[in-house]
């Protein structure tokens, strides 16, 4: 489970940086 919930965070972390980049 927690595993999950960091690649979960990581992910979003991801997104929300790039969106903000653009």
């Amino acid at each position: 489970m927690s595993l999950t919930t960091s690649i979960i965070m990581l992910i979003f972390s991801y997104i929300l940086s790039y969106y903000f980049q653009s």
